[in-house]
């Protein structure tokens, strides 16, 4: 059996009761197939009818653009009317000036002439001379004294031409009805003679364009000066003020723009005339305007809504049909999932599904047998899953994408602090800070498909793990037995050896320099003998404090009174300061000066007499730094006199080089007559 059966997850424990769905589970999920089909065609219908819509509003687009262009015409042909009225006036004009008798300068007779002209046209011609004096005026009453002499600009620019000008709309001075005049400079021998001039009224524009203005738009000629020649709006009087063209369309000869009427928008065609350069518009609401776009927008929402009214209905009638069909689908696939038997085949009426219900005829066979080799797979994997949480050891199944498949309680609460991480990536709960080389073990038992072995340890929990990954083809098992109290064992007694071998050497090294030390200063070899063995009996004690601290710290009052306890006598010896823990290097070269300094007080100084005493204390400092320093005072009393050695022996070189050189200590003595007194100021953490 393969230790991989569950590389993909735990095995599945439930047997068939897991295939056998619920209640929940067995209710419809999702929408039902009307809806589906619902959808079907509106996603048929919609695109449809956006296609449709466009071409529609393109339909209406040009359609605006056509009534647009037909109102633009219009104005045009109504401008050209204008046109050609004042083409036949000027046409009069110029008849009326080139008169033999107005050549001749036979006032009288072109005067009759101008008589008849105004009874058959209805136009008043008026002869003035160029200075503006009225010769002839039809208007005026016989009798009547002719106004004062006036060149207007139209005169002016007739003059400097010699061609036929139009004036814009002007009240006659002896009527007062709205005209405008055509004007021509008559000339005789090459120089001008005259003014010739018709006052027209404005029905005689109006009669021209009327066949043109007629139609659902109303339309009106104004002149350079925004009033109002003629209009078919029945509240328009000839002469009122118009509002002028938008500074847009002021310099065109033709166009289109909206503008705002009492409140209301309407949409205004425009052309020029061609002689006058008077304005014909031609307007309308902009409700009529659009009246025919709306039209086809209506008619095409009320397709639109019944295409998809059709659409729905069809739909549902789809829907209960195939639902049916569907149905007994649905009946044959439960059965066919609870390892029944299925029923004897039934024709529908979709060959589909018919033929989906022929294959599930022959998946039932097929799932059954799956079924009976499931549970017995799933039994298997109980027996093995129940092994696993029995052995003792973590484990872990991983699967070949890298994922926790299954972890036993054991790798579950010492791996991944109790939480479910099965599904997980590896990396994510052990990351390679976590477990370093355990993805180069996994990685090479996938790729050597053999058993791979390693000692990893779990840095944030402190933990030794031997490991063993044993690959299969969904993934890999990984063993993980905790080897830490092991790993522990092993490093402490290799530290103990490194550090017996540290100690050795040391103490070699210190009795080498005792020995040196001691011969340098002994007369001969009983002196020597003598000497060397108190200061080795003084490092042996010195040696066992540290050995009761596990070689780790001594306590310094201890260690003093190691060195003095055989000279207290009578309280000759007084130890003064608070319980401190010396470092182990520290400890041992403070006792051997501890030891100097006594064996000199014994020899020479205040312990050598019966009354002399001495005095130990010490206290705890800070230097500048923050640093930890310890001061310790040697001072000796009642002794003989005292007075500075000529040389120097064992203790002097003690204090002086190896406190000095190995821990940067201060040392002071004075050798006052009353007693040596020796300051010892060092560094505590050295």
């Amino acid at each position: 059996m393969s230790l991989g059966l569950a590389m993909d997850g735990a095995p599945d424990t439930t047997g068939a009761d897991a295939r056998r769905p619920s209640a929940a589970a067995a209710q419809p999920r999702g929408n039902r197939l009307v809806f589906h089909i619902g959808g079907l065609c509106l996603g048929i219908a919609i695109p449809l009818l956006g296609i449709i819509g466009g071409a529609q509003w393109s339909y209406a687009a040009r359609e605006r653009q056509e009534v647009e262009a037909g109102a633009i015409a219009r104005a045009r042909d109504v401008a050209a009317a204008v046109d050609r009225e004042l083409v036949g006036l000027t046409s009069a004009l110029d008849v009326l000036g080139t008169a033999a008798s107005l050549q001749r300068g036979d006032v009288p007779t072109f005067g009759e002439m101008v008589a008849g002209v105004s009874k058959r046209t209805g136009v008043v011609p008026i002869l003035r001379d160029v200075d503006g004096r009225q010769i002839i005026n039809p208007f005026l009453p016989a009798g009547t004294t002719p106004p004062e002499p006036r060149i207007q600009e139209i005169d002016r620019e007739a003059l400097r031409t010699g061609e036929v000008q139009v004036s814009d709309l002007f009240d006659e001075r002896s009527t007062g009805a709205p005209v405008f005049a055509l004007e021509l400079a008559v000339r005789r021998k090459e120089l001008p003679a005259y003014l010739l001039g018709i006052a027209v009224p404005t029905e005689r524009i109006r009669a021209g364009i009327a066949p043109q203005a007629m139609g659902d738009w109303s339309v009106s000629v104004v002149d350079g000066r925004g009033r109002l020649i003629y209009g078919t709006d029945i509240r328009a009087r000839t002469g009122d003020a118009v509002d002028p063209l938008p500074n847009s369309a002021a310099q065109l000869r033709q166009g289109l723009f909206v503008r705002d009427v009492d409140g209301a928008p309407r949409v205004v065609a425009f052309a020029k005339s061609q002689r006058s350069g008077w304005t014909v518009a031609v307007e309308t609401s902009q409700d009529a305007y659009e009246a025919p776009m709306r039209r086809s927008l209506r008619f095409f929402a009320l397709a639109a809504g019944a295409a998809i009214l059709l659409s729905l209905v069809f739909a549902v009638l789809a829907s209960r049909r195939l639902a049916r069909s569907l149905g007994s689908l649905a009946d044959r696939a439960q059965a066919v999932g609870r390892g029944e038997a299925v029923a004897a085949e039934v024709s529908t009426n979709v060959a589909e599904v018919d033929e989906v219900a022929r294959a599930l005829d022959v998946a039932a066979e097929e799932v059954r047998r799956r079924i009976e080799a499931e549970e017995k797979a799933a039994e298997a994997g109980r027996q093995v899953l129940s092994t696993f949480e029995t052995i003792g050891d973590a484990v872990a199944v991983v699967g070949r994408d890298g994922a926790f498949g299954y972890l036993n309680d054991l790798a579950r609460s010492t791996l991944a602090g109790g939480a479910d991480v099965v599904g997980r990536p590896v990396q994510d709960v052990l990351p390679p800070s976590e477990l370093p080389g355990l993805d180069a073990l996994l990685a090479k038992a996938r790729e050597e498909g053999t058993l791979q072995r390693g000692e990893i340890v779990h840095a944030s929990a402190d933990r030794w793990y031997e490991i063993a990954v044993v690959p299969s083809a969904g993934g890999s098992t990984v063993f993980f037995r905790d080897v830490t109290e092991r790993r522990r064992g092993i490093e402490a007694r290799e530290m103990m050896v490194r550090e017996l071998h540290h100690r050795v050497k040391n103490t070699l090294a210190t009795v080498q320099a005792i020995a040196a030390a001691s011969s340098r200063t002994a007369t001969d070899l009983d002196e020597f003998r003598d000497s060397f063995a108190d200061r080795i009996v003084s490092l042996s004690r010195t040696h066992t404090l540290l050995r009761e601290q596990s070689w780790e710290h001594v306590d310094l009052r201890q260690l003093v009174a190691g060195e003095t306890a055989a000279y207290d006598e009578a309280g000759r010896v007084r130890i003064e300061g608070a319980e401190l823990q010396l470092p182990s290097g520290l400890g041992m070269t403070l006792g051997m000066a501890l030891h100097e300094l006594t064996t000199n007080a014994v020899k020479y100084g205040a312990l050598s007499a019966a009354s002399g005493c001495i005095a130990v204390s010490w206290n705890v400092t800070a230097d500048a730094d923050g640093e930890t320093r310890l001061q310790l005072r040697w001072s000796e009393s009642g002794g003989p006199p005292v007075t500075e050695p000529t040389w120097s022996g064992f203790g002097s070189q003690l204090l002086g080089k190896m406190l000095t050189r190995q821990f940067g200590a201060r040392v002071e003595r004075d050798w006052a007559p009353t007693g040596l007194e020796v300051v010892i100021d060092t560094r505590l953490g050295a």
